[in-house]
């Protein structure tokens, strides 16, 4: 029987799944997500509002959306 384990790295611009079976060490599959947001360093996305110099902000939806579009993806590969 195999067995499988996904790993998630979550970095500045996307995030990343890989699938591997355990027992081989094999890459089964993996998935890249790019956040919609990027980074926000000048105005918020939504509101158009003006950041404070030296601020850098991140959408909490790009995780979650991340999330479900890496894992999805890997499972269905």
């Amino acid at each position: 029987m195999n067995t499988y384990s996904i790993g998630l790295d979550y970095g500045t611009l996307s995030c990343r799944a890989v699938l591997v079976d355990t027992h081989s060490g094999e890459e089964v599959a993996t998935s890249v997500y790019e956040y919609p947001h990027a980074v926000m360093n000048e105005y918020l996305s939504e509101s158009n509002a003006k950041l404070p110099p030296e601020w850098a902000l991140q959408d909490p939806q790009d995780y979650i959306d991340a999330l479900r579009h890496t894992l999805l993806d890997v499972l269905k590969k």
